[in-house]
């Protein structure tokens, strides 16, 4: 359990506790200000994926929301672009300046592994084949795989949210910032839960993942056991 606690001037004096910490999950604002709730972003049984910044994040690591949330985008995506009957043309150049933004955003802090991601757009990218000027029943593994290997070019999730997250691993692990700090300690957890004396990404994800609990590390650990 982790409590930030920030100093501000006297005049304008607030005290914020995790609202985890309190019954009925609520901010409770004390100082100079009066004490009222405010809303705040923590899990509920209704809601136990939270929508923060865009992206629908879990406590115990699993992905499924975002999964289930892409999914729909692009669903939403492709029934537009079948009933508005645009040309090939401009619809590859939906995909690369609509569809994969709108539906890869966010998708380098996503938890879910890389079955899972490799599966999340298949029936929508299997609705807009006939859009693109593709046979819909060509094989599932041309779908996505790059041009210059000869397949069809759609994007593939799985290897964006590698690329992305480990960007992201790389630009703010070991540096001095709040995200930096809290990498370096839910890199320490899955040290001590895995009781092992080498570097953790250096061993094998199918042998020990099941001794860690579910986190992004872990993501990034399944998928570079994989390349």
């Amino acid at each position: 359990m982790f409590l930030h606690i920030d100093w501000v001037p006297p005049q304008t004096r607030r005290l914020l506790v995790i609202p985890r910490l309190l019954p009925g999950q609520q901010f409770l604002v004390i100082g100079s200000h009066p004490r009222q709730p405010l809303p705040s972003n923590s899990p509920s049984p209704s809601h136990p994926s939270p929508k923060t910044l865009g992206i629908f994040t879990s406590l115990d690591g699993d992905g499924k929301a975002q999964l289930e949330y892409m999914q729909k985008q692009a669903q939403e995506w492709v029934t537009q672009i079948k009933a508005g009957e645009l040309p090939r043309q401009l619809t590859w150049l939906g995909i690369r300046s609509q569809l994969w933004p709108k539906v890869g955003y966010g998708i380098g802090c996503m938890t879910a592994s890389f079955a899972q991601l490799s599966q999340a757009l298949r029936k929508p990218y299997f609705n807009l084949l006939p859009s693109c000027g593709v046979n819909r029943n060509v094989h599932t593994k041309f779908r996505q795989l790059p041009s210059g290997f000869y397949g069809i070019g759609l994007p593939h999730p799985s290897i964006e949210a590698t690329a992305a997250s480990l960007n992201l691993l790389i630009q703010h692990y070991g540096s001095q910032s709040l995200l930096g700090l809290q990498l370096c300690a839910s890199y320490e957890a899955m040290f001590l839960e895995l009781g092992l004396s080498t570097n953790p990404i250096q061993e094998s994800y199918g042998k020990f993942a099941d001794l860690c609990t579910p986190s992004w590390l872990r993501a990034i650990w399944e998928r570079c056991w994989l390349f």
